[in-house]
């Protein structure tokens, strides 16, 4: 049953990479014009909220595994 938690850990940790290499293509893309700065800005500001999402889950997460539930 503790596997499970650990599955769950490195979920989190994979989604956290995957969107911080969202963030950086959507970034490139801004600056070299691929992208709209208004698509670019929307895109920017709604990887970060995810991204806080997954930190706060990830904190709940490790919170709960080192708590023993």
């Amino acid at each position: 049953m503790g596997e499970g938690r650990w599955s769950s850990l490195s979920t989190f940790l994979l989604l956290f990479v995957l969107v911080q290499g969202a963030l950086a293509l959507t970034l490139l893309l801004g600056e070299r014009g691929i992208l709209s700065r208004r698509v670019a800005d929307g895109a920017f500001g709604l990887l970060i909220l995810v991204d806080l999402a997954l930190i706060l889950a990830l904190l709940r997460t490790v919170w709960d595994r080192f708590r023993g539930i």
